[in-house]
């Protein structure tokens, strides 16, 4: 699990400047402008959408039960004009428990494959 959350960590930093240089609309990047004539695009879209992976850090008091998840948001909408738009959205997040906040429910039952993963759910 610890491997898997590395990479999905990694996968995620190395995507940060790929939407970064997606918000662009002006420029034309450096090692693209030879021999490419500027072209105006789409600027008033009719539908919108969005895809991400969020990193779960969880805070005091939370932070004594659960440690770092991971999710998948996704959303779609309608562009009304280029200001005003109507989206839904939908975001899941994968939570695993800290050692110490799930070893007293694991002394109580006297076992240890209780575990306390969970998983949260948003949807608008």
């Amino acid at each position: 699990m610890k491997r898997a959350m590395t990479i999905l960590f990694w996968v995620q930093l190395l995507a940060i400047p790929c939407g970064v240089w997606a918000q662009e609309e002006t420029e034309i990047p450096w090692y693209l402008q030879e021999g490419v004539r500027k072209e105006t695009g789409n600027d008033n879209p009719r539908g919108t959408t969005s895809l991400g992976m969020p990193i779960t850090a969880p805070l005091s008091p939370t932070a004594n039960h659960m440690s770092f998840g991971l999710g998948l948001s996704a959303g779609a909408g309608y562009n009304f004009d280029r200001r005003n738009a109507l989206v839904g959205n939908f975001m899941w997040n994968w939570l695993y428990p800290a050692e110490q906040g799930i070893r007293p429910i694991q002394v109580a039952l006297n076992t240890n494959k209780v575990n306390g993963h969970g998983n949260l759910t948003e949807s608008l």
